[in-house]
């Protein structure tokens, strides 16, 4: 809209005079009832800061944070303990870096899995580069920024105040500190930031989207078309809910050109309804959907456009069909295309297309799991995300192991079906990780395709502790055999080293360590976007 501030100029000077004469004209429209509360808090031990954008309206509930329409920056730690909103519509982008957990209406919400805000900068916006190169980040004044980041290779701090583990770093500028630089080699695999400053590669300013990639507009930009939100590749999200009478089964499938999310009722901001199934039952791909409706509300959020949209013919007036909150008819919708035959256009991993990839997923589910709070859910979670993030013609199996060893999922295009076995495992019992990569080895051997390329990812925080195949001896026959083996360790690893041995060279691509519960997540992006080199 005219006069909307830029995303720079709003996180620099806040509302100011002008942008609360601006936010008071509009308020007459924008401040309804609100539905959702969103609260961010500080585990301690320094600062954390966010920004967040929604499709409706937002109200903060305490004072010190920055908003303006739908979107909001403030931050916590040290002193600043909590900061809580109420908001109406879905929660479209949401980017937090440093300490601190989000609550959505009181439970947990994984950030990882929420798109950047539009005018973020994301890892995806950094060059590939060869050799050293440099990382600046500038405070633009006006508050407190927090980054956190990952390289594939080394990386050192030049200046000091920042922290550095292994390959990631994080830290703070402003209101006082005013620039930290950083020296590093390999990609940027991850990149936060949460309030107002710049970042520069090499000199030269990172622009969110410039590549492509996981920013957005810059700045403060229309959109390409007043439907809907934008996820963090600047893409516009749309939502579709379908609806059917209660005496039968009615199927419908569509297929969309980017990625598909399932939205439960506390995300919907059009469905006055608290019958929205959040089954995992519907075969959900990351770009098309077969499923079925029995009175509910079936609600998706996708990006892309939509591609093909089908319903039996002799039901096709029964349905209730909604996009992007307004009434339309099945009949506008429908198409003569199959939408199981309508190509995807590579979702979120386009180069990878061309390429078939034969993924194993080995997650360990014995006792120590649960020992650390979140810590067997956050893998589950980065499990099943790693899933999403699969291309179309991608095949993915699961294996999980405690004592015992279960080939829970062998090599399939459902993807949503390998999502929810994921979902529902428990964790108790030993650790036999040699059993889990040996089956997962012959899951591969017996079932992959010709000509794919062949990965295993192991998930594991403890030794091999079982009788049973040695693992380190049952990878180094996968790498002979061609297998791509990605580890993953997680908090209070017992055996690093084991894990590095297990991995396919180099190690530095295919052994992640996640040091915190929070981080797991971000290990399975990171393992999730090797797949594809």
């Amino acid at each position: 809209m005219s006069g909307e501030f830029s995303r720079r100029r709003f996180l620099r000077e806040g509302l100011g005079t002008a942008g609360f004469a601006a936010f008071a004209a509009q308020s007459a429209s924008a401040v309804r009832a609100q539905s959702d509360t969103l609260r961010v808090e500080s585990d301690g031990g320094g600062h954390a800061a966010y920004e967040f954008t929604v499709s409706g309206s937002v109200r903060q509930e305490d004072s010190g944070d920055h908003v303006r329409g739908n979107r909001v920056y403030g931050h916590v730690g040290p002193k600043r303990g909590t900061d809580t909103f109420s908001y109406s519509g879905r929660l479209t982008g949401f980017v937090l870096a440093g300490p601190a957990t989000v609550y959505r209406n009181g439970n947990r919400l994984n950030t990882s899995g929420v798109a950047h805000p539009s005018g973020s900068v994301s890892g995806a916006d950094f060059p590939a580069a060869q050799g050293t190169n440099t990382i600046r980040i500038e405070s633009d004044g006006g508050g407190i920024a927090v980054y956190e980041f990952g390289v594939t290779d080394s990386l050192n701090q030049v200046d000091s105040g920042d922290q550095v583990r292994g390959g990631r770093g994080y830290g703070h500028v402003g209101p006082k500190r005013g620039t930290d630089e950083f020296r590093y080699a390999g990609d940027v695999s991850e990149f936060r930031l949460a309030g107002p400053a710049t970042v520069f590669h090499n000199g030269s300013e990172v622009r969110p989207g410039s590549r492509g990639g996981g920013g957005g507009q810059q700045g403060g930009g229309q959109q390409d078309d007043d439907r809907g939100g934008q996820d963090g590749g600047g893409r516009v999200e749309h939502e579709l809910c379908i609806n059917a009478p209660n005496d039968r089964l009615y199927p419908y499938q569509f297929a969309v050109g980017g990625n598909i999310e399932k939205l439960d009722a506390t995300e919907m901001a059009n469905i006055d309804s608290d019958v929205v199934t959040v089954d995992a039952e519907d075969d959900i791909d990351h770009c098309s959907v077969n499923g079925f409706n029995r009175g509910e509300w079936n609600c998706y959020a996708f990006t892309g456009d939509l591609r093909a949209f089908s319903v039996p013919e002799q039901w096709m007036d029964k349905y209730n069909v909604r996009f992007d909150g307004r009434p339309v008819s099945a009949r506008d919708l429908f198409t003569d295309k199959n939408p199981s035959e309508v190509p995807c256009g590579g979702g979120d991993r386009p180069d990878c297309d061309p390429v078939r990839n034969d993924v194993m997923l080995v997650l360990d589910r014995s006792g120590s799991m649960t020992e650390q709070t979140g810590k067997f859910n956050q893998a589950k979670t980065g499990a099943i995300n790693l899933v999403g993030l699969l291309a179309r013609n991608d095949r993915v199996g699961l294996v999980s192991f405690a004592s015992g060893v279960s080939l829970d999922s062998g090599l399939t295009g459902n993807f949503g079906r390998v999502r929810s076995l994921a979902r529902n495992l428990d964790a108790r019992g030993d650790t036999n990780l040699g059993g889990g990569v040996a089956r997962a080895l012959n899951e591969l051997r017996t079932n992959g395709r010709q000509n794919s390329k062949k990965v295993m990812v192991v998930l594991a925080d403890g030794q091999h502790n079982t009788p049973g195949p040695n693992p380190v001896q049952v990878t180094r026959d996968a790498k002979s055999a061609g297998v791509r083996v990605m580890t993953i360790g997680i908090p209070q690893l017992t055996d690093r080293s084991q894990l590095r041995q297990m991995a396919s060279d180099p190690v530095s691509d295919n052994f992640v360590e996640a040091e915190t519960v929070e981080e797991i997540n971000d290990a399975f992006d990171a393992i999730a976007q090797q797949i594809c080199e």
